[in-house]
């Protein structure tokens, strides 16, 4: 075996994860991880054409005891065979961006069952519904107003993120960010960031809707 392939083999793996890697996407939607996946197995496909089950490798023996030698390796391997580990590698991670589109998806359809396109990308949440905004140490707890319907409202604001998640941000709808949860309580719905990034996107566009949270406790007391 030609020691170089194991290298060359170990140097597709790496370009084809790396051909996978978005630094400026903070999650792929379904629709790109399914791109994606045409993309590496039409890679994989141009990848099969270049093998030629009939090749071999033409190997001499030489040097002054070249007649009483012989060959570590009497099967030499196909010279052109790393191009079907090469095509191995781009079906592994097509399948790979095939359940990750069907896992948002699922998502999707577990948040916003029953409900329509249209439904799942309205905008759920509204400045008019909320009494106060108070922020905390992982978001912000909205206290609704009386006689708003608290699991509709986060029922709503589940569904729309899991669409956003699924599909895309398009921007619009108040504190729907990307890494939000939505928590429900005793009239208060809390919205959640799962990094330090997305806490403070939360936070800022509260400030936005809602205005500066009041100061604490006896500070400017004096």
């Amino acid at each position: 075996m030609n020691p170089s392939l194991p290298i060359r083999l170990v140097l597709v793996e790496l370009l084809v994860a790396s051909a996978c890697v978005h630094p400026s996407l903070p999650q792929m939607t379904a629709e790109a991880h399914v791109a994606e996946s045409a993309r590496h197995r039409q890679a994989a496909a141009d990848e099969e054409k270049q093998y030629d089950p009939g090749a071999r490798r033409a190997a001499e023996i030489r040097g002054p005891f070249s007649e009483i030698m012989t060959p570590t390796n009497p099967v030499p391997e196909n010279p052109t065979v790393h191009h079907l580990r090469a095509a191995d590698a781009h079906l592994r991670a097509a399948e790979q961006h095939d359940a990750e589109a069907k896992a948002l998806s699922a998502a999707e359809e577990n948040a916003c069952h029953g409900l329509t396109a249209g439904e799942r990308q309205a905008c759920p949440l509204w400045t008019a519904v909320v009494r106060t905004a108070e922020e905390t140490a992982v978001g912000v707890r909205l206290t609704l107003k009386p006689g708003v319907n608290g699991q509709a409202l986060a029922a709503g604001m589940r569904c729309h993120l899991a669409h956003g998640r699924a599909h895309g941000w398009d921007g619009g709808c108040p504190l729907v960010v990307p890494g939000a949860s939505v928590v429900l309580g005793a009239g208060t719905l809390e919205i959640r960031g799962d990094s330090a990034r997305s806490v403070a996107a939360i936070q800022a566009e509260a400030r936005e809707l809602f205005g500066p949270p009041p100061p604490l406790a006896g500070v400017g007391s004096r």
